[in-house]
């Protein structure tokens, strides 16, 4: 490799850093903001290892959040790469060595803190700690090549031309005005959510609740209806319903389990006027070919388990007994990266009293795959935007609470 691919690498490095570092600046002014990469990384739990860090107090310096530091840290190596491409001076290298070896020492300190005395780990903190030893050992490997002096000459700053030394200043002045500037930005950005939380504190909950139900309700006739095929997937309620709720769902998602036990709910009370279609959309690379990444390794299997289980008319027994043990299956993905074992679906079945030779056979078959796959083909043609997403009489409008889909059967009730 040239020493320029070296640099340019380096240079990648150092952008990756800045990005994850601003994202760690969102995270630690306002922890509750959604980030999808920090969900990502950190998990979805409800106390990760992320959130130990973030609160303690090694989480900042003089009041200011470290990932700040982190922040200016690396657009301060953009700086110096930069600078070091349009003057080949190379002090400026050498100082992208010194720079990426302290924060090395800083980042396993931190790292050695973070394991010894809060016993957690931020993952999404190793990220910028690889990307310093990456730039670390890019730097090494640059100045390996050309045969200099690992440690800089400042003194040779001097030969340097005003132009870019004038470059290196303001730059430098802009990444310090932009660090506190992404910083402050988060932080409006906290005082504003705290302030809506404040307001709704002091606002009248049954008129809240009745503007939100008459928006709601507004949205819903206004709403495309899209064909959804429902002749061969499991149904519960009544059969001349007011409302028809399709959901497409994993059995492995959290907010699914959420919703399935609000959707219960909601049809016990109402058994007449609600079903509920259950569609499967396993976030699982091992059936879902719109998978970029595994999710849910396991997921698949277990709605190949429903599917038989339908196949004997206990679709609804296996989907209560699957989510009521979810948080095994989430252990078990977690710690064996595999989730459900052909073991588990064989104690499913035989917990709802299967017959286990029709079940069996079943597994075996290539009949739930299919099936499974062509809800899945249908929800990318409906383009849902993940799981759980419900559909009331076709359109695609889910129901918050249980409530509103109460009082939407009153309202399409007084319509026939």
């Amino acid at each position: 490799m040239k020493i320029r691919d070296f640099i340019i690498i380096a240079l990648l490095l150092a952008l990756a850093g800045a990005y994850v570092s601003s994202e760690l600046i969102k995270f630690h002014n306002n922890p509750a903001l959604e980030s999808g990469l920090i969900d990502s990384v950190c998990g979805a739990d409800s106390k990760t290892g992320c959130d130990v860090v973030n609160e303690s107090e090694a989480s900042e310096i003089a009041g200011l959040p470290i990932a700040l530091f982190g922040f200016m840290y690396y657009l301060g190596v953009i700086l110096i790469l930069i600078s070091y491409f349009l003057s080949k001076e190379k002090s400026f290298l050498q100082t992208v060595f010194l720079m990426a070896g302290l924060g090395f020492i800083v980042d396993v300190f931190l790292l050695i803190y973070s394991i010894v005395i809060l016993e957690a780990i931020c993952k999404m903190c190793a990220i910028t700690y690889i990307m310093t030893a990456g730039i670390l050992i890019l730097s090494y490997l640059a100045i390996k090549k050309q045969n200099i002096s690992y440690f800089p000459d400042f003194t040779a700053v001097k030969t340097l031309r005003v132009s870019y030394l004038s470059f290196f200043s303001i730059g430098a002045l802009l990444i310090i005005a932009t660090g506190f500037l992404m910083n402050s930005i988060s932080k409006v950005k906290e005082e504003i959510n705290s302030n809506a939380e404040s307001l709704l504190d002091k606002a009248d909950p049954i008129e809240l609740l009745d503007k939100s139900l008459k928006n709601y309700y507004k949205e819903y006739k206004k709403a495309m209806v899209f064909n959804i095929n429902m002749a061969d997937s499991p149904k519960k309620g009544g059969s001349k319903a007011v409302l028809n709720l399709t959901k497409f769902a994993d059995f492995m998602c959290f907010g699914c389990r959420k919703k399935a036990e609000m959707l219960k709910e909601t049809v016990n009370k109402m058994p007449n006027d609600i079903s509920v279609t259950y569609k499967h959309y396993p976030l699982d690379t091992e059936c879902n070919i719109n998978m970029s990444r595994q999710l849910h390794p396991g997921a698949c299997k277990l709605s190949y388990a429903s599917f038989c289980a339908e196949k004997q008319n206990k679709f609804w027994d296996m989907h209560d007994l699957i989510y009521a043990q979810q948080d095994r299956w989430l252990n078990q993905a977690k710690k064996t990266g595999q989730g459900v074992s052909q073991e588990d679906l064989i104690t499913l079945g035989k917990t709802i009293k299967l017959n286990m030779s029709v079940y069996n056979q079943c597994l075996k078959s290539d009949e739930p795959k299919k099936a499974v796959q062509n809800d899945i083909a249908e929800g990318k043609k409906l383009a849902i935007p993940g799981t759980p997403t419900v559909f009331v009489n076709g359109k695609k409008i889910d129901a918050p609470i249980s409530f509103f889909l109460e009082q939407l059967v009153l309202a399409e009730r007084n319509r026939r």
